[in-house]
C-alpha cells in the first residue's frame, strides 16, 4: 500500500482545526506534505517492482541492431522512472494507455503528443541529453485470409454470461479490418530504424505484427520535405506568372489581342488584370455578375467550416483549456462569427421582387442577435 514506508507523523493524529474552529495552517501543510512524501514512495515502489519484473525481459529485445546512443538513453530513461524524476515521468504519461472502451470498437489511444515532444532531459553541465519523441505505433494480431464470403455484419456478440475468450474470438475478426493504433515517447536519439528494430523482436514474442510508420522529434530548425518543396515551387511559379502576365499584359495594352503572339496569348492567360475584369464585368446580354458564384461559393465553405466546429464536442478534448486561447484569437474570429454566414444568400438572390422580403428579415436576424448578445 502507498506510503507504508513513511513514518508516521504526529501531525496526522493533532486535529486539522484549533478550538475556535478555524483550520490550522502548519498543520494542514504538514499532512500535505505526508500525504505528497507517502505518494512518492509509493510510486517509487510500484515502478521498481514493474522495472524489476520487466527490465530481463525487455533486454532479451535489445540485439546489435540497436545503437549504442539509442541502449544508453533507454537505460536513463528507465532509470529516472525509478527515480521519479518529472522528465521521465512526463515521457511515461504521454505514452498511450490500453484504450477504454475497447469492446465498444475504441482501438485507438494516441497519447500525449505534444507533451512528450516538449520534454527534455537537460545536463548537468548545461545543454539537453534528449528530448521526448514521439513514435506512431500500429498492431493487430497476425490474422488468418479472410475468406471471400466474410462479413462481419453476420456475427454477433456474446452473452453476458459467457467467458471473455468467446467475445474475443467473434470481436477478434474486426482485426481483419482495423489496428491499434497507439503512440509511445521514447528518448529522441533512438533512430527510427532502431524503434522498428527494437518493435520486430516484440512482435514475434507477443505473436502480434507491429510496426512504427513514423516517429517526430522536436526540432529547432525547419526542415521542408520533397512535399513541401514541391508545393512551395508550384505556389511560387504560379505568383511569378501572375506577376509577369499582368506585366506583359499592361504593356500590351494597345496592341489588337489578334496581332499578339501565341507566347505572349499564353502568358497573358496568367495576368491578374484581365482575369480581374473578367470576373468583375457583367455578361454580354445578361446582368447577372460572375463574382457573385464565387460569393456563393466562400459562404457555402464558411458555413460548412463553421458547422464543423459546432459538432465538436468540446468535453473530449485533451486540452479544453486552449480554447480560452482560441476564442481571443483574430484568425478565430471567422468561426466565432460563423453565424453571419448565411447573410450573403440575403443579397445573391436573382428575383428583385423577393429582395425586399429578404432585407427585412436581415434586419430582424440582425436586430435578434444583438439582443441575444446583449442579454449574455
Amino acid at each position: 500500500m502507498f506510503g507504508d514506508d513513511v513514518e508516521k507523523n504526529n501531525a496526522t493524529t493533532v486535529p486539522l482545526k484549533d478550538k475556535d474552529g478555524e483550520i490550522d495552517l502548519k498543520v494542514r501543510r504538514e499532512r500535505l506534505q505526508n500525504q505528497t512524501k507517502s505518494f512518492e514512495n509509493g510510486l517509487k515502489t510500484l515502478i521498481k517492482g514493474a522495472v524489476k519484473n520487466l527490465l530481463p525481459r525487455l533486454m532479451q529485445f535489445n540485439d546489435n541492431s540497436v545503437s549504442t546512443k539509442c541502449t544508453s538513453s533507454m537505460m536513463k530513461y528507465i532509470s529516472g522512472l525509478t527515480s521519479v524524476r518529472v522528465w521521465a515521468i512526463r515521457m511515461l504519461d504521454a505514452t498511450s494507455k490500453p484504450a477504454a472502451g475497447l469492446f465498444e470498437g475504441t482501438v485507438a489511444d494516441f497519447g500525449g503528443f505534444d507533451q512528450c515532444l516538449d520534454t527534455e532531459l537537460p545536463k548537468r553541465n548545461g545543454g539537453i541529453e534528449f528530448r521526448g519523441q514521439y513514435c506512431a505505433v500500429e498492431a493487430r494480431p497476425h490474422m488468418l485470409p479472410t475468406p471471400s464470403n466474410f462479413s462481419m455484419a453476420k456475427n454477433s456478440h456474446a452473452g453476458p454470461l459467457d467467458n471473455i475468450g468467446k467475445e474475443i474470438h467473434i470481436a477478434g475478426a474486426a482485426f481483419n479490418y482495423l489496428k491499434f493504433r497507439l503512440g509511445v515517447c521514447v528518448p529522441s536519439t533512438c533512430s527510427l530504424q532502431d524503434m522498428q528494430s527494437i518493435v520486430k523482436r516484440i512482435s514475434g514474442a507477443v505473436d502480434m505484427d507491429i510496426q512504427i510508420p513514423q516517429c517526430y522529434v522536436k526540432e529547432e530548425a525547419i526542415t521542408f520535405k520533397p512535399v513541401h518543396i514541391a508545393v512551395i515551387s508550384i505556389l511560387s511559379f504560379l505568383l511569378l506568372a501572375c506577376i509577369f502576365g499582368s506585366i506583359i499584359d499592361y504593356h500590351s495594352r494597345n496592341i489588337p489581342y489578334e496581332k499578339l503572339s501565341t507566347c505572349r496569348k499564353v502568358i497573358i492567360c496568367f495576368s491578374a488584370i484581365t482575369n480581374f475584369q473578367r470576373l468583375i464585368c457583367a455578361s454580354k446580354g445578361s446582368e447577372e455578375l460572375k463574382a457573385l458564384h464565387g460569393l456563393r461559393a466562400l459562404s457555402m465553405g464558411w458555413i460548412i467550416l463553421g458547422h464543423t466546429y459546432v459538432w465538436i464536442n468540446y468535453q473530449l478534448l485533451r486540452s479544453p483549456n486552449l480554447t480560452i486561447v482560441w476564442f481571443n484569437r483574430l484568425d478565430f474570429e471567422v468561426i466565432l462569427n460563423g453565424w453571419l454566414s448565411v447573410e450573403p444568400f440575403f443579397f445573391l438572390r436573382e428575383d428583385r421582387e423577393n429582395r425586399a422580403f429578404y432585407v427585412v428579415a436581415l434586419l430582424v436576424f440582425i436586430i435578434q442577435n444583438a439582443y441575444i448578445f446583449k442579454k449574455v
